[in-house]
């Protein structure tokens, strides 16, 4: 029963610092040179870009094959 696992980062975890990032660098803005932004807006973009950024990486994984390719469960035997 040879099951590989990956190691490093996942996308996801990648997305979410990302989307931290991304609001922490809006607050920093608007308390140092005082830019407003639709709060609205803001989520909006945020959403679509980290959902845009997660079906990326997922199709990344599924075209490269890197996902568990184990074809029988051995613990179900």
């Amino acid at each position: 029963m040879s099951t590989e696992y990956r190691t490093g980062p996942s996308a996801p975890t990648i997305v979410w610092g990302l989307i931290a990032l991304t609001v922490s660098l809006l607050v920093l803005s608007r308390l140092i040179w005082g830019i407003s932004f639709d709060p609205t807006q803001v989520v909006i973009a945020v959403l679509l870009g980290s959902g845009a950024l997660l079906l990326i990486a997922g199709s990344i994984t599924l075209l490269r094959g890197s996902h568990r390719k184990d074809s029988t469960d051995e613990s179900l035997l």
